[in-house]
């Protein structure tokens, strides 16, 4: 019995980690091709093939009922450069941009960061924070860091980042 109940708190504490480092996109539908079952926020192609898609309310919708110009929320994995495949989309009622995922590179003189192929350029007078929100500098970042960016999409597959944390 303990070991059965061993097994299953390892199996919580691994799905719980999965969870927690989803990756995530939130910005404008720049693109929609419901043959492919995909969409693509500026320069991002997300399949949403096998996705669960709500709109602002949590009401199930159709990839028919999106369209360009859109706000979306989605969480998923990255699978390439600029490339994701969505588990959840929900329509937002925010218009701020964000990703979440797992830097690839980092460019501290050019304060940017690479992550699934997107540039993240950190601005001047970005908010950078570490764990337990305390203050840190770019130098903290490394390839394999998982990261919260919140900004604004600035071109395809750019993004113009006002804070940064560090997962």
């Amino acid at each position: 019995m303990k070991r059965v109940l061993l097994v299953v708190m390892i199996v919580l504490f691994v799905c719980a980690g999965i969870v927690c480092d989803a990756d995530e996109i939130k910005g404008r539908v720049t693109a929609i091709d419901v043959a492919a079952g995909t969409i693509d926020i500026s320069g991002v192609k997300i399949s949403v093939k096998n996705a669960d898609i709500v709109d602002r309310f949590d009401a199930p919708i159709t990839l028919t009922a999106l369209v360009a110009g859109d706000y979306l929320e989605v969480e998923g994995s990255f699978t390439g450069a600029g490339q994701m495949m969505a588990m959840d989309v929900e329509k937002s009622f925010s218009k701020q941009g964000e990703i979440k995922g797992r830097v690839e590179s980092v460019d501290e003189g050019g304060k940017k960061l690479v992550i699934s192929g997107i540039t993240v350029e950190i601005q001047p007078n970005a908010v950078i924070e570490g764990h337990d929100d305390a203050l840190i500098t770019i130098d903290k970042f490394a390839a394999g860091n998982y990261v919260e960016c919140k900004g604004n999409w600035s071109g395809p597959s750019k993004f113009s980042a006002s804070k940064v944390e560090l997962d």
